[in-house]
């Protein structure tokens, strides 16, 4: 069914846009519980806040990290006409639009079971090869909607750690997809992974997600410690981007509203206590620090996408949402700038 998709859609691909740099883009999940969710309002609020990029994410399912199928889940990802109509609706808005499909699993045993650590596993065959075919279905079907709607860049993975290493069935994949997408390709690894990518020279930009522990266990730290912080990260992001020679942008860069936001930034943790004042000091230091540039007028990074505005928001809300928060409040105020 997916490959049939794939093969109607084909034949109604738009030209690409010219490609534009990123300045500061915002992530919009597209976990809503009806497929056909229209996200538009959600995009006018980013527009409206003064973002320049709007990146749509798709989540679709396998049953466990052992599965090697990958398939929409009812009631938790969106069609496929959902999806090219939000990325019509961003270009619609005057905002360039990405696409980053990624992995979820229906089933896990235990907290540290995610897409990082999948192990296809299969009676006879190469189980591997057989997620990658099944992988490759995804991700070709969400190709062809990104180069329809004009979408600037492509995400052909994210935080596929287990997988990383197998480097000819990603160039396979990534040679493919370029058959389809004539915009940017780039793929976004984990923030303690991102050494262990084996196909960066076959991209057009490096991603990685931007959570980065910026304090010990049970510290809230002030503005200028988050600042201090970023110093070693940055380093280490800014050497990866001098080696490999390509634009690198932060995929996902955010924290939920708790008290341990600075120290385990990944974390929704919800049983921690709630903490608004703390977000907005983290994506405050953040936007600190993007703003410097070197001698010769060299920004530390080449973008960003802040993670996520999907979400209730509002002052009880504890989630990675800056809706209806202080953090919205400290955006806004750095975008009009």
């Amino acid at each position: 069914m997916i490959r049939a998709a794939v093969a109607a859609l084909v034949l109604l691909i738009a030209a690409p846009l010219d490609a534009q740099e990123t300045r500061a883009g915002v992530g919009l999940g597209l976990f809503a519980t009806d497929p056909d969710w229209d996200y538009g309002p959600l995009i006018d609020e980013i527009a409206a806040l003064g973002a320049s990029d709007v990146l749509v994410v798709v989540p679709w399912y396998q049953y466990d990290v052992h599965a090697t199928v990958i398939q929409p889940r009812p009631g938790y990802s969106p069609t496929l006409p959902t999806v090219l109509r939000t990325l019509e609706q961003v270009r619609a808005a005057g905002l360039r639009a990405s696409l980053m499909p990624i992995v979820l699993l229906q089933h896990t045993e235990h907290a540290k079971q995610w897409r990082g650590v999948l192990e296809p596993t299969v009676r006879g065959g190469d189980a591997t090869a057989r997620w990658f075919l099944s992988y490759t279905d995804f991700l070709l079907a969400h190709a062809v909607l990104a180069q329809r709607a004009g979408a600037e860049r492509l995400v052909v993975g994210s935080e596929l750690l287990s997988m990383e290493g197998e480097r000819a069935l990603w160039l396979e994949l990534i040679g493919r997809t370029r058959r389809i997408f004539m915009g940017r390709l780039l793929y976004s690894a984990n923030w303690d992974h991102f050494r262990k990518v084996t196909f960066w020279d076959a991209l057009d930009e490096i991603g990685v997600n931007g959570y980065f522990r910026l304090a010990a266990d049970g510290e809230r730290p002030d503005h200028d410690a988050v600042v201090a912080a970023w110093d070693e990260p940055l380093a280490d992001l800014q050497a990866l981007r001098a080696e490999v020679g390509l634009p690198l942008l932060l995929t996902e860069i955010g924290y939920a509203s708790k008290v341990s936001a600075a120290a385990k930034p990944w974390c929704v943790c919800p049983s921690e206590a709630p903490d608004q004042e703390l977000q907005a000091t983290l994506i405050e230091a953040f936007l600190t620090v993007v703003d410097r540039e070197d001698a010769a007028g060299t920004a530390p990074i080449d973008g960003f996408f802040l993670w996520n505005w999907f979400g209730h928001g509002g002052p009880n809300d504890g989630g990675f949402t800056p809706r209806g928060k202080p953090a919205e409040d400290v955006l806004n105020g750095w975008f009009a700038r």
